[in-house]
């Protein structure tokens, strides 16, 4: 919330400087830059690293807890102690402190959560060979919610806009018709936007009453 705050008041003052009131900007847009770069650092506090095995791949991942560590990036994070809604919810801020500040460690942190998020979709594939979708709740659950899907879908959109006039490609993981386990590449505006439109689908599909 107050990485959210802190991006709305920059939102703010790029609007004066839009409008004339330049000296408001220049006079507080660096100030409040720096308190946001201090929120990224202090919530490390939240962070930690944990070996998961999921639909696709077993991998490492330094993701942010349900709780506060002692010290930086050792909070406790394996099964239900991290959710992929909380990710979820700092990728939208930190896609929306890059566009503010030009940061690209905001962008590389927030396509590795996406990452890590994507890497929770459901890619087991049902007796028609259709992926079931849905990202749970998190590694450690198997319920799926609209908390741990709807949140993404805006931000999955954002980074295809972000790339839609770029050749950079992605590598990704999922299962093919006979069940094994494949790794793939494509461009990232087509990537994103697939999962967009994936998850999108799948939520209005399942849990639209």
């Amino acid at each position: 919330s107050s990485i959210e705050a802190v991006n709305a008041i920059l939102h703010a003052l790029e609007k004066h400087k839009e409008h004339g009131n330049a000296g408001f900007y220049q006079k507080y847009f660096n100030r409040y830059v720096e308190v946001l770069d201090k929120l990224y650092k202090d919530a490390d506090y939240y962070e930690g690293t944990f070996t998961l095995t999921s639909y696709t791949q077993t991998k490492e991942w330094t993701v942010y807890g349900v709780d506060r560590g002692r010290e930086k990036g050792a909070a406790r994070v394996e099964g239900i102690y991290n959710v992929y809604d909380d990710q979820q919810w700092l990728v939208r801020e930190l896609l929306e402190s890059y566009k503010l500040t030009g940061n690209k460690n905001y962008l590389e942190k927030a396509e590795y959560l996406t990452e890590y998020v994507l890497d929770g979709w459901d890619s087991t594939l049902d007796q028609s060979g259709n992926e079931n979708g849905g990202i749970t709740w998190g590694p450690g659950y198997t319920t799926k919610h609209s908390c741990s899907n709807g949140p993404m879908v805006s931000p999955l959109v954002w980074l295809h806009e972000l790339y839609k006039d770029k050749n950079d490609e992605i590598t990704y993981k999922f299962i093919d018709k006979d069940q094994n386990r494949k790794t793939s590449s494509m461009k990232k505006s087509d990537y994103y936007l697939k999962f967009a439109k994936a998850v999108y689908k799948w939520q209005k599909d399942n849990l639209l009453l």
